[in-house]
């Protein structure tokens, strides 16, 4: 028998080590999702401590939810299994193609028009709430379709922004709110994971402004944010870190950015002339997006999608864990249990 443990980094380090060595089953996999490379290296003696006093006693796997992590030696335990995958890549496809929850969408050609879709999770990170407040200012939220709420946390967002007095704060918390018709989980009323949502939103929309999770990863962290467009076959601007746009490439797919003016905005290390120069090319697309022949590139990026989920699950598979390699991890709200979700039987 494997027992799979979904668990994040941080209670792994932390919890006493008897409580792993102890389990009785000899075959253990431990899968850490939703990590950022920060918060991994913030622990990583602990980890390797721990993990390495299993490997001695148990039939050890581990998995990591990023593939990028695969390059960084120092994570490898001798004596384990290591496997590193895209976990959000296909999260977004069990939830679209295998639970149904949202049938994907198709390509439609962008029209003169057209608006822009951004859906903005938690508000109070700073270049979440910078990047909205730019664009309003550039009065750029009367082309978008927004998703975005403050959830009674003004007071965390304000100070976030540079330079900004009461009168025009109160402005834009007026004139920015807006809420398109998406659920949150009750269990996490800030964090909207993109599914379900209501294929109405993407109606007249010629393309998404991803906002991604982090803006200073020293790793590139691609979530299901980014993977969403491509899954709904629309074009995509993206401000994340600065490696994201890269390791899209690396993968195989093509991020557009022959269309941008600014096309490697992205290494700007400046946050402040990071969000201006994503800002004018979006200007650029809603001005423009619809004069240029796009679709061959957004049905690249999708094969390659799809090709990238069948790779990691032939790996899920190749490790015999005999578990349903779709559903290797869990959802964000059960994250923090230590307790193993559920006993596979290989």
């Amino acid at each position: 028998m494997t027992l799979l443990y979904d668990i994040d980094f941080n209670t792994f380090c932390k919890r006493p080590y008897k409580e792993f060595r102890n389990v009785p089953e000899n075959e253990m996999a431990l899968c850490f999702t939703k990590e950022t490379s920060e918060y991994i290296f913030q622990y990583i003696g602990e980890y390797k401590a721990k993990a390495i006093s299993l490997a001695k006693r148990k039939k050890l796997t581990i998995i990591f939810d990023n593939s990028y992590l695969k390059y960084k030696d120092l994570l490898d335990i001798a004596n384990a299994q290591m496997l590193y995958i895209d976990w959000f890549a296909i999260d977004v496809y069990r939830k679209q193609y295998i639970e149904k929850i949202n049938q994907p969408l198709k390509f439609r050609k962008p029209e003169e028009g057209n608006k822009f879709l951004c859906l903005v999770g938690k508000p109070h990170k700073e270049h979440r709430i910078r990047t909205i407040f730019h664009l309003w200012k550039q009065d750029l939220l009367k082309h978008c379709k927004l998703s975005f709420r403050f959830n009674g946390l003004e007071h965390f967002c304000k100070p976030l922004i540079p330079n900004v007095d009461d009168e025009q704060w109160q402005k834009f918390v007026d004139e920015s709110q807006n809420d398109l018709d998406i659920r949150f989980p009750k269990s996490e009323p800030f964090h909207y994971t993109g599914i379900p949502f209501n294929p109405e939103i993407y109606k007249n929309v010629s393309f998404q402004f991803v906002i991604e999770s982090e803006f200073k990863p020293s790793h590139p962290w691609l979530t299901e944010k980014t993977w969403l467009p491509i899954v709904n076959q629309k074009p995509f601007i993206m401000l994340g870190g600065q490696h994201e746009y890269d390791r899209l490439e690396e993968l195989g797919f093509d991020p557009y950015k022959e269309f941008l003016i600014y096309p490697n905005f992205y290494k700007e290390k400046d946050l402040s002339k990071r969000i201006r120069k994503a800002a004018r090319n979006i200007e650029h697309w809603v001005q423009n997006l619809h004069k240029y022949d796009i679709e061959k590139t957004v049905l690249h990026n999708y094969e390659t999608y799809l090709k990238l989920v069948e790779k990691n699950v032939a790996e899920i598979n190749a490790c015999n864990l005999g578990v349903d390699p779709y559903s290797v991890g869990v959802p964000y709200s059960n994250m923090r249990k230590i307790k193993p979700i559920k006993e596979y039987k290989g």
